[in-house]
Formats: C-alpha cells, structure tokens, sequence
C-alpha cells in the first residue's frame, strides 16, 4: 500500500466509554488528524477520524461530491463511534472539518464539547464571491497552490507531494458547495449550547483569525474559550503548536467526562 493510501484510511484508535470524533479539512485527509487521535487515544479516549466522501481520491471522484455528502460522512463517523461503546461523544474538525464540528453541534445535542480548529464561518477572499460564478462558466476546475497553505516541510512530504499531483486543481462546483455549508453552518451558530474549545491559528492564511472570535460571539454555550496558537498557519494539527492543541483539547474532553 502507498503512503498516500495508507494516509487516506479511516483510522479508530483507543478504547473507552469517551469518544472523540475527528474530522479532517476540505481535500484533506485522516493523516492530517492522525497525530492528534493518537496522542488523544494514549489520553484515554476512542477515537475515530473518517475519510470524508470525494476525498483521498483524485479531483474528478471529488467533483462529485459536496455538501450533503460530506454531512453524511460527518453523522456516519459520529455514529460509529456510539455503535463503538462511545457513551460520550466529542467532535473536533480542521478547516471544513471544524465547520462540520459546528454543524454537528447545531444539529446533534447529544455532542458533549466541541473543539473546531481554523473553522471557517466566513471567508474575505473577494474571488471566491465575485469570479466563482464567472469562472464556472468556463471551467469546473481552478489551479490551487498548496505552497500558500503549507509550510515547507509539510511540502516534502512524500504524502503531500501526491496530494499535489491528484488536487492540482480544485474543483469549483466543490468550492460553491462548502461556501453553501458555511453559511448554513454561520446561520446556525446561535443554537450551539454545548462547551467548547475555539481553536484558531495566528499566522493562517486561509481561514482569516477573526473567525475565532465571531463564532465565540454568536455561539450560545455558556463555557467556552478561544485558544490561539501564535505559531500555526492553516494546518495546525500538523504545525508548531500541535503540543499545544492536543493537550489543551485533552484537557477539555477529560473535564467534561467526568
């Protein structure tokens, strides 16, 4: 089996009555979580990371999928862990995997806490709103450069660098379908009551920072607390600070186990 294959697999890991659902970004992978589940399973905790669908395939089986698609991956991993023994769910996303985190929390009470990491509500990049709709008239796909999300040593990655190959370009009805789950997502934001631990990168270029502190506005749950990792970019599962994530989310699941 290929690195990028083996990156691609669903992973479950530890045992126990508390769970932790784990829920990777748009085009991303279950390896992009696999250290945190990790350092969360040696913590005590089942936990499960699914390979959402379109994903760890190639643009053209991507292009197929979007919004729906992707909840139904969320809800199906959330209910694998339950079926597991779980008596205790959490939920903890990257990027669209955070978006996914606050849907869950909207839709799904029975979610302990919530941890999303980089969770987009709202995006400034000005050709996402005005030149997508342009843009589709003449093409489904658009070159992305991973090198404007990605730290140098993420880029030589053997997994990264095939990722580069199957994703050189992002498929845009994709893109109009997570911009549609990001705004389902901000609507929804006032009916959250559940703790949670907002993740949010200082130096991420993708997700702007002040999406952390929206969400900590609009949500209703009367614990919650905004965590800012100085030095991350986007992928912050990955980067400097990931110590600190996974001890702070740890830490954060095991209070409100008890």
């Amino acid at each position: 089996m290929s690195e990028y294959a083996e990156a691609a697999k669903p992973f479950l890991l530890g045992e126990g009555k508390n769970g932790v659902l784990l829920i990777h970004g748009f085009t991303g992978l279950p390896h992009e979580m696999r250290e945190f589940g990790e350092y969360l399973a040696s913590q005590g905790f089942r936990v499960h990371a699914p390979l959402l669908p379109g994903h760890g395939t190639t643009k053209e089986e991507m292009i197929k999928t979007g919004k729906a698609d992707w909840i139904r991956g969320a809800e199906e991993g959330l209910r694998l862990l339950q079926e597991e023994g779980a008596d205790n769910v959490f939920v903890s996303g990257l990027s669209m995997g955070g978006a996914l985190t606050l849907y869950l929390g909207e839709t799904h009470p029975e979610v302990k806490g919530l941890v999303p990491v980089c969770a987009p509500v709202y995006l400034q990049d000005w050709r996402l709103r005005l030149l997508l709709p342009l843009i589709r008239r003449f093409t489904d796909y658009y070159s992305i450069e991973l090198d404007d999300i990605l730290d140098k040593g993420a880029l030589d990655n053997p997994v990264t660098r095939e990722h580069k190959k199957r994703y050189d370009k992002i498929a845009l009805p994709c893109v109009a379908e997570l911009l549609d789950l990001i705004r389902e997502v901000r609507k929804g934001l006032g009916s959250i009551r559940q703790p949670m631990l907002i993740a949010q990168a200082r130096k991420d270029r993708v997700v702007p920072p002040g999406n952390a502190d929206y969400i900590f506005g609009k949500v209703s749950s009367s614990a919650k607390r905004v965590l800012w990792l100085e030095n991350s970019g986007h992928v912050a599962t990955m980067d400097f600070d990931k110590l600190i994530l996974f001890k702070e989310a740890a830490g954060f699941f095991k209070s409100l186990s008890a």
